[in-house]
């Protein structure tokens, strides 16, 4: 039983941390604000997939070696938040930037250089992705 509550804490841990960064992210007054608080909802519901497929397939393994993965698993977690924060920001701000470019959108809060980082963080990401 004492493995049921391990993950059930890792997971409140994991709920509290993006509540934090949502709620820090929300208070901001700042016109980038909508470009941190969805990749991080859109991280947190990956995530907590990710977290919920991983246990299952531990708990549910017959192989001895499965405890192993239990002490790895929540640091690959932390990789697939933060990679998933990175991918959606990064695909949210070149949509950003091409609406502003096309004029459907007044306010221009992007440039370029950022632009090239989240392109080239996009291409990354897929190429990590495939191979």
């Amino acid at each position: 039983m004492s493995l049921f509550w391990a993950v059930v804490l890792l997971f409140l841990l994991m709920a509290l941390v993006f509540f934090l960064a949502i709620k820090a992210a929300y208070r901001s007054h700042s016109p980038l604000r909508p470009l941190f608080i969805y990749p991080l909802i859109f991280s947190f519901i990956m995530t907590s997939g990710y977290m919920a497929w991983g246990y299952h397939a531990i708990c549910t393994s017959k192989s001895s070696t499965a405890a192993i993965g239990f002490l790895f698993f929540p640091l690959n977690s932390v990789v697939v938040a933060v990679a998933g924060f990175l991918f959606w920001f990064s695909g949210l701000y070149v949509a950003r930037f091409v609406a502003e470019r096309l004029g459907l959108i007044s306010e221009r809060i992007t440039s370029v250089f950022p632009l090239v980082l989240a392109i080239v963080l996009l291409i990354l990401m897929e190429y990590v992705i495939c191979v």
